[in-house]
């Protein structure tokens, strides 16, 4: 697994006590949040599978999709936590298809090819 998401990383979109009511509401020896955070790992590993993604990318991603889940267990999902749930998936597959433009890629495609000599000369 490449993708990295910890609890701590819910804490901004999710109180303490929510996942406490999460984990209250399972049965006894499950932990739906560490099940939602694996799942929600295993899923951005699944789209980006076989390319070069930055791990905050990854990360960021992932607790977009892990906090949503985690938000209709408690059936309180916000339009905040839809839209970043869809923006992520759609991210996601633009991953998968190659279309998606990472900050890099934009910014060499600003400054046009380099090739050699193609720096000005100081004098």
């Amino acid at each position: 697994m490449n993708c990295i998401l910890t609890e701590s990383a819910l804490l901004g979109a999710l109180t303490a006590s929510q996942l406490e009511d999460i984990r209250s509401q399972a049965p006894a020896g499950e932990d739906p949040v560490t099940e939602a955070i694996l799942t929600s790992c295993a899923r951005v590993d699944a789209y980006c599978r076989g390319r070069a993604v930055p791990g905050p990318l990854m990360s960021g991603w992932a607790r977009d999709i892990c906090v949503f889940y985690l938000a209709k267990i408690l059936h309180k999902t916000t339009d905040d936590q839809r839209t970043a749930y869809d923006q992520a998936l759609k991210e996601l597959q633009d991953v998968r298809g190659g279309t998606f433009r990472f900050s890099s890629d934009a910014e060499q495609s600003a400054r046009g090819p380099l090739a050699y000599g193609s720096r000005k000369k100081i004098r």
